[in-house]
């Protein structure tokens, strides 16, 4: 408080200095100023040395040579029971260089293949599967690691193993599911053939054909779906002919997939638990495996009038489930308005054109997509018009911020299912009819 005052008064000399007009005040102001100014330079030293971290000097330390220590060298390592790949500590092998002749090595016994469940554990080895560290030991830790080997793995020699497996497998770690598998319907009938499956069970087939008593999904099961079957008993093994003995399944799903005919091919997936597939996210993902691996079947080949006619048996399928469900039915083409020619140009557009059908897959994970020509896609809608509306103004919108395909911008042209559309053929060329006005507008055409 030194500096406190002796400024405080130094202030009063100088303004009675001024007052006064007096030499002696000003001097005296002068003396009180310099006299503020060491004392707090002089408290603000100490406030540093406070404050400045103390160092103890350091003791010598012994000679490992004062303490009888003439080398340091490992004295042991540890080596794991050979083939037991658990991580439990075999024997102590001492680590100095050998001089002598190595020993032979003894046959495999039983033993080299790891701990029995009559053995005696090893020391240093707990019940629950962490290491206890012994003085010359280094401590481990031992976490179990859950079985992911699949005991059956197959794929149809018309597919790419080195593609469709692992799509398989991921799909059953995602959801915890015993069995995947990939079948196809034959003839549209009650048979099928396995074409590839990957699964945790010793009793899953290796490809061939079987019959079920009742078919995975529907026969207007739309694809892209997913088709649960929970009990909490197990499923009928009518369903599960993919496996050659019974097993203990409580809970199925079934997806159609969209390529070549619809139900044609089938992706499942099981488990043992009943809940298994009951989350709504999890069957979105199950969806999205869905797709992947109709992009991994190869299209069937055919030219545009195949093409076409394809488009047209979907129509049919389709008018024909929404007028049995009584239910609204918008036919959408979305057309590329971007022109491919030829040469590299041609090559190019064409990766353009697989990302205006990714954009329609993720629009909506309900809708069917058929392509119906060059740059067109034709898009079946469960809806009323106003439902439609607000799909294609948001596609629209969702096309023209994508960095690959919204220079092009898209027509789209809609036709409701009405009366009058006795037809496929019908139905189709309103929709076009709608397409062209679109296409000259530059705006959403619908036709009721």
């Amino acid at each position: 408080m030194a500096h406190v005052f002796s400024g405080s008064l130094a202030g009063l000399a100088f303004v009675l200095a001024l007052v006064l007009n007096s030499g002696m005040l000003f001097l005296t102001a002068a003396l009180l100023a310099v006299l503020a100014g060491l004392t707090q330079l002089f408290f603000w030293r100490k406030r540093q040395e406070a404050s400045r971290p103390t160092y103890q000097p350091i003791e010598p330390r012994d000679e490992l040579s004062d303490l009888g220590i003439l080398d340091i060298r490992p004295k042991q390592k540890v080596s794991p029971i050979p083939g037991s790949g658990s991580g439990v500590l075999g024997d102590v092998v001492d680590a100095e260089p050998q001089t002598s002749a190595p020993k032979e090595k003894s046959p495999p016994t039983d033993k080299d293949a790891g701990l029995t469940a009559a053995e005696p554990e090893l020391p240093g080895s707990s019940g629950d599967g962490a290491m206890v560290a012994g003085p010359d030991e280094i401590p481990l830790t031992i976490r179990p690691v859950a079985d992911q080997e699949y005991s059956v793995r197959y794929a149809n020699q018309a597919l790419d193993s080195r593609v469709i497996l692992p799509c398989l497998e991921a799909l059953a770690a995602v959801t915890g599911a015993q069995t995947a598998c990939l079948v196809e319907r034959v003839e549209n009938s009650l048979r099928h053939r396995i074409l590839a499956i990957a699964s945790r069970s010793d009793y899953a087939r290796t490809g061939g054909q079987y019959t079920v008593m009742v078919p995975y999904v529907g026969q207007n099961a739309r694809p892209g779906s997913v088709h649960v079957r929970s009990y909490n008993r197990d499923l009928d093994s009518s369903l599960l002919r993919y496996y050659s003995e019974h097993t203990s399944i409580h809970s199925l799903a079934a997806v159609p997939l969209a390529r070549n005919n619809v139900d044609a091919h089938i992706l499942l997936c099981d488990s043992r638990r009943a809940d298994a597939f009951a989350s709504k996210a999890l069957r979105a993902v199950i969806t999205q495996f869905a797709r992947t691996i109709d992009h991994v079947l190869e299209p069937p080949a055919g030219d545009d009038e195949e093409i076409m006619a394809a488009g047209l048996r979907a129509m049919e399928q389709e008018m024909e489930r929404a007028r049995a469900d009584e239910q609204p039915l918008a036919l959408a083409l979305v057309h590329l308005n971007q022109s491919g020619t030829d040469g590299d140009a041609a090559s190019g557009y064409m990766s353009v054109e697989n990302r205006l059908l990714e954009q329609l897959r993720d629009s909506d994970p309900t809708i069917r997509i058929e392509r119906f020509s060059t740059y067109t896609y034709g898009v079946f809608y469960a809806g009323d018009i106003n439902e439609v509306e607000d799909w294609a103004v948001t596609f629209e919108t969702q096309v023209e911020s994508d960095p690959v395909i919204g220079h092009s911008g898209v027509s789209i042209g809609v036709a409701m299912l009405a009366d009058r559309h006795e037809t496929a053929d019908e139905f189709r060329i309103d929709a076009m009819a709608a397409l062209e006005e679109a296409f000259e507008s530059g705006a959403c055409t619908i036709l009721e």
